[in-house]
């Protein structure tokens, strides 16, 4: 393990290829699935609430529930 990493250490790499490989250790020490699945969910669909989800409409607190139809008398 010591000679590898001296190996490693000893090794002329360019600025490009430094960064690939502090970045493939990132992803190797985060975990490959967790990495997909933050980025899944960042670009996959988005639920859309709806406006009475955010408010007192269909509860008792605003006025029953019962429908959103206009009643006629």
């Amino acid at each position: 393990m010591q000679e590898q990493i001296q190996k490693l250490m000893n090794n002329k790499v360019t600025r490009r290829e430094f960064l690939t490989m502090v970045g493939a250790a990132i992803v190797s020490m985060i975990g490959i699935t967790a990495t997909l699945k933050n980025l899944g969910n960042a670009f996959g669909p988005t639920e859309k609430k709806s406006s009475s989800d955010l408010t007192y409409g269909n509860s008792t607190y605003g006025g029953g529930g019962a429908s959103n139809k206009p009643r006629i008398l």
